[in-house]
């Protein structure tokens, strides 16, 4: 291996690696201020819905439920589709503008 090659190699171990298990370990604080769980698995979104588009809450309701998942209080981290619709509808803008891809 060149001395580069080594070098980037350290740079990588050094700068690039970590301690967690997984991505959803890594990330465990973060998500923690997106959503709540209930006993039951079920996400509890933390911020106002009002100012996410749809695309943006239903991946915090799908990290959510990875999470509910690896805690053993779903059995899944399956959502199914009309749940994500409920929560594409509830957010819809009162003047009834949005792109809905739960038609």
């Amino acid at each position: 291996m060149s001395g580069s090659q080594e070098d980037l190699r350290k740079w990588i171990l050094s700068n690039m690696t970590s301690e967690a298990v997984s991505e959803l370990d890594l990330f465990k604080e973060e998500a923690a201020r997106l959503f709540s769980l209930g006993p039951d698995g079920t996400v509890i979104v933390r911020l106002d819905r009002t100012r996410l588009d749809t695309p943006t809450e239903v991946l915090v309701v799908l990290l959510g439920r990875a999470y509910a998942a690896a805690a053993g209080l779903s059995e899944s981290d399956a959502v199914a589709n009309d749940e994500l619709a409920f929560f594409a509808r509830s957010t819809i803008p009162s003047n009834g503008c949005s792109l809905s891809i739960f038609s």
